[in-house]
């Protein structure tokens, strides 16, 4: 799956990707453990420590980025018709009293910086209640939004802080019998790597503070080797909540002139007004429609998204099957719109109830027929041209300031020679 990841680049960046990866390393040396040996306890505490991971920094990097909606409380007011897949539960949680929705927020708090400490705690009830808070988190982040299978992965992981009284005899005292002979080399492989571990956990911990307080260049250093090894990685899921939506709409048409325009819908993108979003089945992953969720947020490069189209105009069959049903025989062009969408009032508002509502905004990222290489050069001659006239903006204030300054010292130079005199 590592593997992959780098193959699959954007695609397999999620956050839950790395935390798929991290709980397979760990997974991998509790399966080369003993059962009842001491690195198979190590590895434990190591999962626990990766859940705590996980939410603590969620909740601090809420508060680190200085987002106003999660310092007033007013965060869920947006998360629910903002989020990358919404599904029809969405709408009815997002017109909630704004009071229930606040205390929403102030929950989500409570539960990402203060419940996960319990998880490192020597005592089992108190693990057991974290463990249980934060699955029903999990649970509640489900039922109003499609994340794949993040969800699932991180209820599975809670099970690390519940003891064996709790979850009660899962296997006889016979299974990993034939591991006990290897108790002395698992161990020699098992409390290395979950030493080296723990250690780049804390330095993912410590690197979130960095511009705010200073970390020592050692852990610094030791993060960036480790790093190198895919075993470890920073989280922080929803640090800024987003306030607006904008979407990006295919549409095609059958003529050159380009006289009759279709929308081509995605397959998951809630971008058809007037229909439920879809409720996809946990552990599916769309990556198309995530990826073009960030796209017009400006936090992707947009080389994929050029090659994309030219696939779609090209009607190459294996990316027709990421998008919906294509509106015409025969794409003879393809241009981009940029919607601006929210959800619709309840019924008996005086707009007409409907489950999304859209406004065109503006044309976006390609042109008709244009060629994903135009298209880079096109986005980095436009760059350069916003860069340099930035930069003129900024020389000529520099070259104000200098003459100011240099008046400046001409009159205390002259006052200095009349006190001479």
């Amino acid at each position: 799956y590592r593997s992959m990841r780098h193959a699959a680049g954007q695609f397999l960046s999620l956050q839950w990707d790395a935390l798929l990866c991290e709980a397979g390393f760990l997974g991998t040396l509790l399966a080369l453990s003993p059962p009842g040996s001491v690195p198979a306890a190590v590895t434990v505490a190591a999962f626990r420590v990766l859940v705590f991971r996980l939410m603590f920094a969620s909740g601090l990097c809420k508060i680190l980025s200085g987002c106003p909606t999660w310092r007033d409380l007013s965060a869920m007011q947006y998360h629910y018709w903002t989020q990358p897949l919404p599904n029809m539960l969405s709408w009815y949680a997002h017109h909630l009293p704004a009071p229930i929705l606040k205390a929403k927020t102030a929950g989500v708090h409570v539960l990402e910086l203060l419940v996960p400490a319990l998880l490192l705690l020597p005592f089992s009830k108190l693990r057991a209640a974290a463990a249980l808070l934060t699955v029903v988190l999990q649970f509640s982040i489900a039922a109003t939004g499609n994340y794949g299978f993040f969800n699932v992965c991180s209820a599975v992981l809670c099970l690390s802080a519940l003891d064996d009284s709790v979850l009660g005899k899962m296997s006889s005292t016979n299974q990993g019998s034939w591991l006990a002979g290897l108790l002395v080399p698992c161990a020699v492989v098992v409390l290395p790597a979950v030493g080296v571990y723990a250690l780049a956990s804390a330095c993912h911990l410590c690197g979130m503070w960095r511009g705010r307080v200073s970390t020592p260049a050692t852990c610094q250093q030791v993060l960036g080797k480790i790093s190198t090894l895919g075993i470890t990685s920073s989280y922080g899921l929803f640090a800024r909540m987003t306030t607006f939506r904008h979407e990006l709409v295919v549409e095609v048409s059958p003529h050159t002139t380009g006289d009759q325009w279709l929308e081509w819908p995605a397959l998951h993108k809630p971008t058809a007004v007037g229909q439920r979003p879809p409720w996809l089945v946990p552990g599916h992953m769309p990556r198309l429609d995530w990826r073009l969720w960030f796209l017009p947020l400006g936090r992707t490069k947009p080389a994929w998204f050029g090659v994309l189209v030219k696939c779609l105009l090209g009607r190459e069959q294996r990316v027709m099957e990421l998008m919906g049903r294509c509106p015409v025989a025969e794409v003879q062009r393809v241009r981009v719109l940029k919607y601006s969408y929210h959800f619709a009032p309840p019924a008996g508002s005086p707009i007409a109830p409907q489950e999304i509502a859209a406004a065109a905004v503006s044309y976006t990222h390609l042109r008709a027929h244009e060629t994903p290489e135009h298209l880079v050069c096109r986005l980095l001659l436009e760059k350069k041209k916003k860069q340099k006239e930035e930069y003129g903006w900024k020389r000529q204030m520099n070259h104000k300031i200098q003459f100011i300054m240099n008046r400046i010292n001409i009159v205390y130079t002259s006052l200095n020679v009349y006190n001479t005199v």
